[in-house]
């Protein structure tokens, strides 16, 4: 029996083309009426094809992504016009019937027949198609551990020493607990340009041209896509959302450098809670599972190091690429052994990573009253220089 999940809610041919479809062997087993009941529907009827108008009330690439066993499943993209048709081939649908042609039920029929007999030989035999590699050439992550150890300042700072260097750089806040970066370089407007990059992503319309629309450029080679200032806004990047975003700056940078909140799911593996609601820090788990360098940054002090050792064992976990190093960030120029001391506490952990030392440069105060770059007061060279030496450590 060929089961369906139909959903093309407000279309007037709808229970013809259903009737239609039964007496050509097929049995549509749900007809929803928006994205959630798509969703509810296919965890049920885990074999059943599913044929979806891209009008659809609450779809996304979200909801598509969402539906289980969605790479091997059968699903069908019902679209209006080829804004819709290059929207769903966006979204990862390659079968597409445009509504209104002329013969359109029986393009959906011969997909379904086409789909399935493709299924069918595929289970025969042979070897699986490996998961594609997720992890992007020139994307560095900074992480930090609940509190405040300057995962920001780490994270402009290396952005700046790239930029300095002459990489282009793009910074983006994917802090969606408490973006900083835009304040620290005397930013004020209230438009997140990573929420405009997520939306622009989401239409398929992300390239060049709208993405200099979502960044704003801090000197000739470094950009910025400031964050999500309104709390009640974070829902909207989705893990999807932000992983276009950042594979698109990938393609576009020489370097890419994203500032992201803590975990705060200590343990948890779903990136989406049930309706597609994504948790709140959904962005930071994708990011560092596309990252080929990540730097956790840490404070020397006992509360910090206690929390490091309680996150690195999940970062070393969810971090696709294994180059992971710490940063001691706001070392006492007359202690000399701070990292090393971190360094011996992670090792009696049982936790082997690089652990790199930044120096306390009060400097940096002056930087954030003036919204200031670091390169533009002299009086952080030092600082600059250990950045400098950070960011050669970064994978290449």
């Amino acid at each position: 029996m060929n089961r369906v999940i139909w959903c093309t809610p407000g279309r007037p041919e709808e229970a013809n083309w259903i009737a239609d479809l039964n007496q050509r062997g097929f049995t549509v087993v749900r007809r929803c009426v928006e994205a959630v009941d798509v969703l509810a529907a296919a965890s049920v009827e885990a074999q059943a094809a599913v044929v979806i108008d891209l009008d659809t009330p609450r779809l996304s690439a979200d909801t598509i992504a969402a539906i289980p066993g969605v790479g091997e499943r059968i699903v069908i993209a019902i679209a209006s016009d080829d804004d819709a048709a290059d929207r769903a081939r966006h979204w990862g649908v390659d079968s597409i019937v445009r509504w209104g042609e002329s013969g359109a039920l029986d393009r959906v029929v011969t997909e379904l027949q086409r789909e399935r007999r493709s299924s069918m030989e595929s289970t025969a035999g042979g070897s699986p198609i490996e998961a594609s590699n997720r992890s992007a050439r020139g994307l560095t992550a900074v992480y930090g551990p609940a509190g405040a150890p300057g995962r920001s300042t780490i994270a402009l700072g290396l952005a700046e020493a790239w930029a300095r260097s002459g990489d282009r750089v793009c910074l983006i806040d994917a802090d969606t607990i408490g973006p900083s970066l835009a304040l620290l370089v005397g930013m004020t407007e209230d438009v997140s340009g990573l929420l405009v990059a997520a939306r622009y992503a989401d239409q398929g319309a992300l390239d060049a041209r709208s993405l200099g629309s979502a960044c704003r450029r801090l000197d000739d080679r470094l950009w910025l896509m400031s964050g999500i200032g309104s709390p009640e806004r974070w829902h909207q990047l989705r893990p999807t959302s932000i992983e276009r975003v950042v594979r698109t700056c990938v393609q576009l940078f020489d370097r890419v450098v994203v500032d992201m909140n803590p975990l705060l799911n200590i343990g948890h593996v779903e990136e989406v809670v049930p309706g597609g609601m994504p948790l709140r820090d959904s962005a930071t788990r994708s990011v560092l599972q596309m990252s080929d360098t990540v730097f956790v940054v840490t404070q020397p002090d006992a509360v910090s190091v206690t929390r490091l050792t309680v996150d690195l064992p999940l970062i070393l976990a969810l971090a696709s690429n294994p180059d992971v190093s710490v940063v001691v960030n706001r070392c006492s120029r007359r202690d000399s052994r701070s990292a090393a001391r971190v360094s011996e506490v992670l090792i009696e952990s049982g936790i082997s990573v690089p652990v790199h030392s930044i120096p306390e440069d009060k400097s940096v105060l002056l930087c954030r009253r003036t919204g200031s770059l670091l390169s533009e007061v002299a009086t952080t060279r030092k600082l600059r220089r250990s950045l400098a030496q950070l960011r050669h450590s970064a994978a290449a």
